[in-house]
């Protein structure tokens, strides 16, 4: 690992099998993004950072981390500060029962400026002290941007605290205004029971889609920051006390197509809350921000103990709420405490799986080709997003990815003939 201080571009390190002791660095190494510089091991899992061990990524770029393990470690297992097109794969955390007092972030992203990195196809798990798995955040007024965070498993964060134990936390109140522009997609949440917000999103344009979270306790949460895209993801409680769905605060959020099934909770930890305000957009970054002009549009409920609720807490009402083409099938109703000033609530479905046409297919419960809700959306049909340079409008894909077309289908699923 001393290598790592004197390593150029175009360099493969490999780490041979073996326990490794130390806080190491890469400090402003960027090489070209032809020649990259690797840190790999030469056998998956069995180069291990253990005891008290860090790495820590400094105002580099071009650099890939793969296939190492990391046991127990420092505040930081893994830094990646003022760096960028950094990529951290297909790595195990398991760090073990640490002590409560003393909090960790096990992979943390910040600095300025930090941007193009990806964490990728690691699994995160048994984590026991306060703190995240993965945070994302900034510095000197600018939050890291363009990351991408995909296929990686968070497993068995535990036991609940009332704060500050997010299994994933993007951005801080702070930075909440800010834009990350990050993708959050295809990663995986088992038993996250640390914190009410398994996934904390704390700042604005990120996109969270197609995840699947498993009797984790808690919610998917828009806390802080606007204009963040939720869609595809599927939120399995399996009838774990405490369980939630999404829950939601901000402005112009776009959450769809998403599959709520199973859960057991109530009040903040609903099927789906568009919750009340304790400010309106624009007071305390640290506050409940009124949700102001969501779209909360095809998505599909089952068997849950709760439906949606709409403005349950605070004093503010939600305004311009635009609530269609929800399927809830066998759980409860959409259940309005404040009314929203202004916006539609209209074609939403409430019956028995029975009766809207719904069958299991792969433990999911989807539309069958005789159910009563194909071709009977109305209203709005596409939703905007950042592609990297500029805002697109595009028809709202099903929880598959499936493009919707003609008139669409209630609910998450869009049914396709086999």
């Amino acid at each position: 690992m001393n290598a790592l201080s004197q390593v150029t571009g175009n360099t493969t390190v490999f780490l041979a099998d073996g326990t490794y002791n130390g806080n190491f660095s890469v400090n402003s190494k960027n090489p070209a993004p032809t020649t990259p510089i690797v840190v790999r091991a030469v056998n998956p899992g069995r180069a291990v950072l253990a005891g008290r061990s860090s790495l820590t990524v400094s105002k580099s770029s071009n650099l890939t981390i793969a296939n190492l393990k990391f046991l127990s470690g420092a505040s930081s297992v893994v830094r990646i500060d003022a760096s960028h097109h950094v990529r951290l794969t297909g790595s195990t955390f398991d760090r073990g029962a640490q002590p409560a007092t003393s909090p960790t972030k096990w992979v943390y992203i910040s600095g300025q400026p930090s941007y193009f990195n990806r964490i990728d196809h690691n699994t995160f798990q048994n984590k026991t002290d306060p703190g995240n798995y993965l945070a994302l955040d900034g510095k000197d007024g600018r939050i890291s941007q363009y990351d991408r965070i995909d296929h990686n498993t968070f497993r068995a964060i535990g036991p609940r605290i009332e704060n500050g134990k997010e299994a994933v936390r993007l951005g801080t109140s702070s930075f909440s205004l800010l834009s990350a522009y990050t993708t959050f997609e295809y990663n995986l949440f088992e038993a996250c029971d640390g914190d009410p917000e398994w996934l904390s999103i704390k700042v604005s344009d990120v996109t969270v889609r197609y995840n699947t979270a498993r009797a984790s306790q808690g919610s998917l949460t828009l806390r802080h920051g606007n204009r963040n895209n939720v869609y595809g993801n599927v939120i399995l409680g399996e009838n774990k006390v405490g369980t939630g769905g999404i829950r939601m605060y901000g402005v112009d959020h776009e959450v769809f197509s998403n599959y709520i099934a199973n859960t057991a909770g109530t009040s903040y930890e609903s099927a789906l809350s568009v919750d009340g305000g304790d400010a309106v957009p624009g007071g305390s970054p640290s506050a409940h921000h009124r949700v102001d002009n969501a779209s909360v549009v095809y998505n599909t409920l089952v068997d849950n103990a709760t439906g949606i609720v709409v403005g349950e807490h605070y004093k503010y009402a939600p305004t311009n709420l635009r609530l269609e083409n929800n399927l809830l099938a066998d759980s409860k109703t959409v259940v309005i405490i404040k009314a929203p000033i202004g916006g539609t609530i209209r074609t939403n479905t409430v019956g028995t799986k029975t009766a809207v046409g719904l069958a299991q297919v792969n433990g999911i419960w989807k539309l069958t080709a005789t159910s009563n809700q194909i071709n009977k959306g109305t209203g709005a049909t596409t939703y905007r997003y950042w592609d990297g340079s500029r805002n697109v409008d595009a028809p709202y894909p099903d929880m598959d990815a499936q493009t919707r077309t003609g008139v669409f289908d209630i609910g998450a699923d869009e049914y396709v003939a086999q």
